[in-house]
This record gives structure tokens, C-alpha cells and sequence, in this order.
């Protein structure tokens, strides 16, 4: 298989984590921003530790479901107040949770693109 193949001739990345990356339409950036994910069941404070117009990789003390709705409410350097954008669970790993962007307002995204 491709994986495979990479790794035998010296890739040495994961496969996996090489998938993920090719399918990505937007560029990650590596970052440490307060972030909170929250729904109308539950609010959990973590750390975005990448972040793009499309979404964010965030650590906290829970792992969610991929598929779940929630806010992300991240605090970007230099705004005073959060943005507050509605989101969905992308995937869930042990290391953390992937968001998705479903909805940015065009300030949202000005916003955003600034910070990356």
C-alpha cells in the first residue's frame, strides 16, 4: 500500500498523519491558543495546537465523537473579545480533537487569515 511503500523507501513520516495532510484544503498552523469547544450539553476548556481557515486541532481533558456540532470559541492575539464559530467534530484521537469550520461570517475570516 502507498504507506507502506513511503516507509520503505525512507519516508519516515507516519502514513496515516501523510493522508490526513494531502486532503487538507486549507494549510495548518501550528499555534497555542485558549480555545473552548461547547455545545448546549456540555463546555470544555483546551488549547488549539494548529489552526487554518478550515479548522483547528484542539487538546483538552475530553475527546469528543466526530460528527458532534459545537462552538469553538477561540481567543486570537490582539482581538478583545473570542470568536465564536460554529463547528463540527472532524475526528477524535487520543491526543486531541479535530474541528471543521462550518460557518465564518466575513469578518470571521478576516479575522482568522490575519492571525495566520
Amino acid at each position: 500500500s502507498y504507506g507502506v511503500d513511503v516507509l520503505a523507501n525512507g519516508g519516515g513520516d507516519d502514513p496515516r498523519k501523510m493522508l490526513d495532510e494531502s486532503r487538507r484544503v486549507f494549510p495548518r498552523k501550528p499555534v497555542s491558543l485558549p480555545i473552548a469547544l461547547s455545545s448546549p450539553e456540555f463546555e470544555v476548556a483546551g488549547w488549539a495546537m494548529d489552526l487554518s481557515m478550515g479548522g483547528a486541532f484542539v487538546q483538552a481533558p475530553r475527546v469528543f465523537s466526530a460528527g458532534r456540532r459545537v462552538d469553538a470559541v477561540i481567543w486570537l492575539p490582539g482581538l478583545g473579545a473570542p470568536l465564536r464559530i460554529a463547528s463540527v467534530v472532524a475526528n477524535a484521537r487520543s491526543e486531541g480533537t479535530g474541528i471543521r469550520f462550518i460557518r465564518l461570517t466575513e469578518l470571521q475570516e478576516e479575522l482568522l487569515a490575519k492571525s495566520l
